[in-house]
């Protein structure tokens, strides 16, 4: 990953930086506990994403969303 990244002059903030595994079949799903970039391996897998105000989580389901909407709502 640090290959594409240098190609490309991008740079990650390593300590916001985590992982999703989406998988539409939770059984077939094989989640890593870390990935690593250079000599940072802590990267964390995360079940749900906040992505330009819209919560996605590991399944693709719209459930975490509608959570969060309806905690903003009350």
């Amino acid at each position: 990953m640090k290959c594409w990244l240098d190609s490309l002059k991008l740079s990650v903030n390593l300590t916001k930086f985590n992982y999703i595994a989406i998988s539409l079949n939770s059984t077939s799903r094989t989640v890593y506990n870390f990935i690593g970039i250079d000599n940072y391996n802590n990267i964390k897998a995360v079940s749900k994403v906040k992505y330009l105000g819209i919560v996605i989580d590991e399944n693709l389901r719209w459930s975490e969303h509608f959570k969060c909407l309806i905690k903003k709502d009350t």
